[in-house]
């Protein structure tokens, strides 16, 4: 019995064992850890401007490493995520730890941006951005650059003008010029006028010391901004006139007339008339020339002398014309080549002014001689023919050419009208009244026109007129005892045409010459004067554009030629008919004004006819400043 208890209490231990320290196939085997859950990232943009940003980023586990950068929205666009992940680890970007802020500095205005975030672990790169778009705002103009302007110690000849501007460090032009310069034209006109005159940029405070103005004179002070070579929108001015000079005693004037010319002969055909300022302080004068009768006419309507001077186009003394008057005389004469007729009254009106702007208008009466013995009428055949006097342009040109078979013919003008509307004249008034009150207004002729005339015939026509349309030309013609003939003659043009092909063979021949200062050769620091005249005598078209010679280098950089440049630029003078007519004829001077002194300007001028393009080119360099 004890063996047996013995027994099963040692198998009781042994079970007891086992349950406490039972073993099993699976001891040596090692389980993984649970795997972490993916980083996230918060962004926030804020404070965004034109070219500023504040980004921010907070991650879910602040141990955890990361990227975290910003770039244009461009960089990814249209990419997959992958390719995503990849464009931005070729950037190369610094590894984060924790809540990081980006402040994004020199950002491009009115961009689209993104700010991205990717989980870097031991080298390894996640799997997809996380990313903020955001888009920066427009850059706001700056405040424009105001002056205050103010104009002092005004005198006769002289002022100071002062310009502040709102912005020291700011650029902008400063300068001084007749008020006249600007009446009419619009703030966009004034800041183009201004801009071209191309002056010397100016910063802060300045004075200017404006000398040998002109008395009793409107001037403008004006500031303009420029920035990199671009105007501001307003133009900023201030008005100022000058004083008058210490008055002077009146001017006073001796006027001479007398029938004939200077040498007393051809007092039939010819009055002379003489002007002479005894105080020899003039500063201007203005005269005028008509026949008595059309002043006592005038006047009789109640206009005075002042007026008749103010409403009708003088002739200005310049020059040694004016030091003349102001000595001893100037002399004027006018023949019948002129309109003078015998047994007529001329009289010569004077405008002048001194420098203190007082006026004065004399009157100066004259008159021919009569002719002794019979008053003959000149003898006039006229012949038409269509187009040029070489017949180009027969559905745009009419050529007349005019004999004088009595060979006495001393003075002639002509119009050209539609038979329509001079029929419709001729309802209500003769040729004769017709050309009287028209006298002067139509095409005149030269001696040596009056020449050809009187001996194998002038030709002369008129251009740009339409086709298949009906003209008269009226002629009015006197001689040298005062007979006087008028002729009409009537012509048809061609129906319209297409022009031909072009081509040098049939470009005009052009002639161009230039000068600095006007057509006396004064002034050559600031004008200057271009001269053109088709010896061809077809232009039907002429322009001319007159620029800096920079200007003109800038173009042909950039491999264009002469045409080229007349096409493409808007800032040429296209010719009006009347002065392509003068082109035509003896030449056509224009005058450009308010120049640089000592800057090089070069012109092209441009001339056409139905068939050809003659495009020529001159320069010029203003002298240095007077």
């Amino acid at each position: 019995m004890k063996l047996k208890s013995t027994f099963g209490h040692l198998l009781s231990l042994c079970l007891f064992s086992l349950l406490a320290f039972g073993c099993s196939d699976d001891d040596d085997k090692v389980v993984p850890p649970a795997p972490e859950t993916a980083l996230t990232f918060a962004l926030k943009a804020s404070d965004i401007t034109a070219e500023r940003a504040v980004v921010e980023c907070t991650p879910s586990d602040e141990e955890r490493t990361y990227i975290f950068e910003y770039a244009e929205a461009a960089l990814l666009k249209d990419l997959t995520a992958e390719e995503q992940v990849s464009k931005v680890l070729e950037l190369n970007p610094a590894e984060k730890t924790g809540k990081q802020t980006l402040v994004c500095t020199n950002l491009t205005p009115e961009t689209d941006y993104v700010a991205y975030a990717l989980e870097i672990t031991k080298g390894e790169a996640g799997k997809k951005l996380s990313t903020i778009s955001f888009t920066t705002g427009a850059l706001s103009e700056p405040d424009a650059l105001t002056f205050m302007l103010k104009a002092s110690d005004i005198t006769a000849e002289h002022a100071v003008v002062e310009c502040t501007p709102s912005d020291e460090e700011r650029t902008y032009v400063f300068d001084v010029a007749e008020a006249a310069q600007f009446e009419s034209l619009s703030m966009e006109e004034q800041i183009r006028k201004v801009a071209d005159l191309k002056l010397e940029l100016k910063k802060g405070a300045q004075r200017l010391e404006c000398s040998k103005l002109a008395p009793v004179t409107a001037y403008v002070a004006f500031a303009l901004e420029m920035n990199g070579g671009q105007p501001g929108k307003t133009l900023s001015t201030a008005s100022f006139t000058t004083e008058a000079l210490p008055a002077t005693d009146k001017l006073n004037f001796e006027l001479k007339g007398y029938a004939g010319d200077q040498t007393g002969a051809n007092k039939t055909g010819a009055v002379t008339f003489e002007i002479r300022c005894t105080t020899q302080d003039a500063a201007s004068i203005e005269y005028f020339i008509s026949t008595t009768a059309d002043v006592e006419r005038v006047l009789g309507k109640g206009h005075t002398l002042e007026t008749i001077v103010d409403n009708n186009e003088g002739t200005g003394l310049i020059g040694s014309e004016l030091t003349a008057a102001n000595g001893e005389g100037f002399k004027i004469t006018m023949t019948s080549a002129d309109g003078v007729l015998s047994d007529t009254g001329y009289t010569l009106l004077v405008n002048a002014y001194d420098k203190t702007k007082n006026r004065v208008v004399e009157r100066c009466d004259a008159k021919t001689d009569a002719v002794q013995g019979e008053v003959t009428i000149p003898e006039i055949t006229v012949t038409a023919s269509k187009g040029m006097p070489w017949g180009e342009n027969p559905n745009s040109a009419l050529t007349f050419k005019i004999v004088c078979t009595t060979k006495d013919v001393s003075f002639a003008e002509a119009f050209i009208l539609d038979t329509k509307g001079l029929n419709d004249i001729l309802q209500n008034q003769t040729l004769e009244e017709l050309l009287d009150m028209n006298a002067g207004m139509g095409k005149p002729f030269t001696e040596s026109d009056l020449a050809e005339m009187n001996s194998t015939g002038v030709s002369i026509f008129w251009n740009e007129l339409k086709g298949n349309e009906s003209y008269a030309l009226l002629l009015n013609a006197r001689n040298m005892v005062g007979g006087r003939a008028i002729v009409r003659q009537d012509a048809t043009t061609d129906p319209d045409s297409e022009p031909g092909p072009g081509g040098d063979e049939f470009k005009p021949d052009v002639k161009v010459a230039a000068m600095a200062g006007d057509a006396y050769g004064m002034h050559s620091d600031r004008q200057a004067m271009v001269a053109t005249r088709c010896f061809s005598h077809d232009a039907v078209y002429a322009a001319c554009m007159f620029v800096e010679h920079v200007v003109l280098d800038q173009f042909m950089g950039q491999g264009l030629t002469y045409e080229k440049i007349m096409e493409d630029s808007n800032n040429f003078e296209k010719y009006s008919a009347s002065i392509i007519g003068r082109i035509n004829d003896k030449g056509y001077r224009a005058f450009y004004e308010n120049l640089i002194p000592e800057t090089k300007y070069a012109a092209l001028v441009d001339v056409r006819n139905d068939k050809g393009r003659a495009v020529e080119y001159v320069h010029l360099t203003t002298s240095a400043a007077q």
